[in-house]
């Protein structure tokens, strides 16, 4: 069973998905359709973490499972007293009141990185995330392809 391992770090504050937008669109005889459709603002952060992470990208998307790994790494407030930005940066205080949700913050990640890395999120078999203070916001993602180009 062939395994391929890529691990990268995309700097800047945690993103999570947005909620998808809706519309209603009227055809030609004046029926009505909904339109579900992303954010603008959300299709921007999608294609910003996409450029930088495209080089390190195969050539072709895997087809076997997938399994994800994050750590989404959030600013320590600088107004915090010295003493809890320690306790930040050495993990005894962790970011449990911080936006986004970890659950968004992984789905954005699924998004971005399908098509990209894998041709469906549907292979995701297994994922894991923590959401950490650091002193470079940042978001580290270690992606292990089983089975991959079958």
């Amino acid at each position: 069973m062939e395994q391929y391992e890529y691990t990268f770090e995309v700097p800047g504050k945690p993103h999570g998905q947005m909620r998808a937008r809706a519309t209603v669109r009227y055809d030609r005889s004046g029926k009505p359709h909904s339109h579900v459709y992303k954010d603008n603002r959300q299709l921007v952060k999608e294609h910003d973490i996409a450029r930088q992470i495209i080089d390190k990208a195969p050539r072709i998307p895997h087809t076997g499972t997938i399994g994800i790994q994050v750590r989404a790494f959030y600013p320590i407030p600088p107004s915090w007293p010295k003493k809890k930005q320690l306790m930040a940066e050495t993990g005894q205080i962790r970011p449990y009141k911080e936006k986004p949700d970890l659950d968004n913050v992984m789905k954005h990640i699924k998004d971005v990185m399908t098509g990209l890395f894998y041709v469906d999120d549907k292979q995701v078999c297994s994922e894991s995330i923590t959401k950490v203070y650091g002193l470079k916001p940042r978001v580290y993602i270690a992606l292990l392809c089983e089975n991959a180009q079958e």
